[in-house]
């Protein structure tokens, strides 16, 4: 099956139903730390018609609570209760999480409920940055185990009529997970998601996935049996990161990454790599250890966003409708 062929089988339906999920945040604190909560998830500059768009999703109040206030606070999706807000279970059902600090409030948020990550990060800006790096790096390590689980027949080829499916399709499925990747970005950053709107973004995805698979195959095959799984699933990783992080780029400046920005890219990937590496072959061979990831990972002979993607791109028109992108 050719790349194209696999990319017009992605829809684009389960992630506008991710980003059109509607719900309400709510904060509950002493006034200081209420405002400064309000301004964290809105994100530092935001102008008066961000705070507008948001206004429906977010609900702030300090006590004394009215009683208006208080039927808001038990009945939103998630209430996030700073020093002087209410107890775990003081305001029922609401689901409550208590944090003590301002600037841990995004990262306890998108950990709490990873079901709103991408929601939450299009309705409130402030959230864009933490849940986009959370998005990229959980698609980088479900490819990375995908890559070593595929390479187990390669490696062991007594085991290969077991995996039929698997054998040759690692890249498949890995430039479909980062079609989602790619597509969960736009939405996080308020873009349509179209296939069509996002097809120079994916055309990234097309000279990268097989660059990273060729690399992957003549480095994992110079070394015997299990030894090259790690490697195939560090290189995944770094892939999907990379890729990951260049188009994160994109929507948030609306320019490409430059060269330097790009070998920081690659240099953070192949740090997380090396250390996602060991948890991948543990959690695929149950072996600690059995083998060793390599030191250091060589940049791909080609760029995860090609020139064919615009140095600018326009600012996203935003609907205040949930779910009605184009």
């Amino acid at each position: 099956m050719k790349f194209w062929d696999v990319v017009k089988e992605v829809s684009a339906q389960p992630v506008r139903q991710e980003a059109g999920r509607l719900f309400v945040l709510g904060l509950a604190g002493d006034p200081e730390t209420a405002v400064a909560a309000r301004a964290e998830v809105l994100g530092l500059n935001a102008t008066p018609a961000v705070a507008a768009e948001a206004a429906p999703y977010l609900f702030a109040a300090s006590p004394p609570y009215s009683e208006e206030e208080e039927k808001r606070l038990r009945y939103v999706d998630l209430l996030v209760s700073f020093p002087g807000g209410p107890a775990i279970t003081e305001l029922r059902p609401a689901d409550t999480i208590r944090v003590q600090r301002v600037e841990d409030l995004k990262q306890r948020v998108l950990e709490h409920r990873p079901d709103l990550r991408v929601s939450l990060a299009r309705r409130l800006p402030g959230f864009r940055d933490r849940a986009s790096e959370l998005v990229i790096q959980d698609v980088s390590r479900v490819n990375a185990e995908f890559a070593a689980v595929a390479g187990i027949s390669s490696a062991i080829p007594f085991l290969s009529p077991l995996f039929p499916a698997v054998a040759g399709a690692d890249v498949l499925m890995l430039t479909k997970n980062q079609v989602f990747m790619i597509l969960r970005l736009a939405a996080i950053y308020g873009y349509d998601l179209g296939l069509r709107a996002r097809a120079k973004e994916i055309a990234g995805v097309v000279g990268s996935a097989f660059g990273w698979r060729t690399l992957a195959r003549e480095l994992s095959g110079v070394l015997p049996g299990a030894m090259g799984l790690p490697i195939r699933a560090a290189i995944a990783y770094s892939g999907t990161y990379a890729v990951g992080r260049a188009a994160q780029m994109v929507f948030d400046r609306g320019r490409r990454p430059t060269r330097a920005e790009m070998a920081r890219i690659y240099e953070d990937a192949s740090h997380l790599a090396r250390e996602a590496a060991g948890r991948v072959l543990e959690r695929v061979t149950g072996r600690k250890g059995a083998a060793q990831e390599p030191k250091s990972l060589p940049e791909p002979a080609v760029e995860p966003l090609p020139s064919e993607i615009p140095e600018a791109i326009p600012e996203p028109a935003r609907s205040p409708v949930p779910g009605q992108e184009d």
